[in-house]
């Protein structure tokens, strides 16, 4: 059988029509399957926004009350300097002590604390010239030279304490901090001369400063 060019012609086209009909519906398909995922994945994002903004409220609420301006009463700010020293002097760490308790006789009774800072706090309580709780400052050379004089005299290497049975005589306790070091050393009887050189330095490095007296609700 044998059909004319024409007739095949038209056949091939009516082919290529039903193939571009067909891949046009595929295509259709595809488009809205993909139209119909993203409108649910829009609409699931905004929810999930919508939901992170509600859990978060109650903070934002509270981030604005913590920002807002407080009003302050200014006298509660208005802090006297022995009340701030004695605020000072719980949270600053100690550098170096000196302390002389008493004896049969009329031996200064006192004990004078040194910090980091400089600050120094001394409380005198009998045979003393400055009775009661007073404050003064080193600077930081002296702090230094405390240090120096007690590498010269090697105290972290002595004994902890130097004690006899005999009980009329005061003890002097001294205690340094520094170089990375901790040393407490009780001395009342036998120790050696250069401590006592060393308790009579930290003596005239504290005569050497100006002092001033701490009210009575701070002693």
């Amino acid at each position: 059988m044998y059909f004319s060019t024409q007739v095949v012609g038209k056949l091939i086209d009516c082919i290529l029509v039903q193939s571009i009909y067909q891949v046009m519906k595929v295509v259709n398909l595809f488009l809205s399957v993909f139209l119909i995922i993203s409108i649910t994945a829009c609409s699931g994002s905004k929810k999930q926004v919508a939901t992170v903004e509600e859990k978060n409220a109650p903070e934002t609420a509270q981030s604005k009350k913590m920002t807002e301006p407080v009003a302050v009463n200014v006298d509660h700010l208005r802090k006297d300097m022995n009340e701030v020293i004695a605020r000072f002097e719980t949270k600053d760490s100690i550098y170096a002590s000196i302390r002389r308790t008493p004896c049969y006789g009329r031996c200064p009774i006192y004990e004078a604390t040194i910090y980091k800072s400089g600050l120094v706090i001394y409380d005198g309580n009998r045979f003393v010239d400055k009775i009661g709780k007073h404050y003064s400052r080193l600077t930081t050379d002296q702090l230094n030279e405390i240090v120096a004089k007690a590498n010269e005299i090697e105290y972290f290497q002595m004994e902890d304490k130097y004690d006899s049975p005999v009980t009329d005589f005061p003890t002097t306790t001294t205690v340094l901090n520094a170089s990375g070091k901790s040393k407490t050393i009780s001395n009342r009887v036998g120790g050696p001369k250069s401590l006592k050189e060393y308790e009579k330095f930290l003596d005239e490095l504290l005569n050497s400063l100006s002092w001033t007296k701490m009210s009575d609700n701070n002693q």
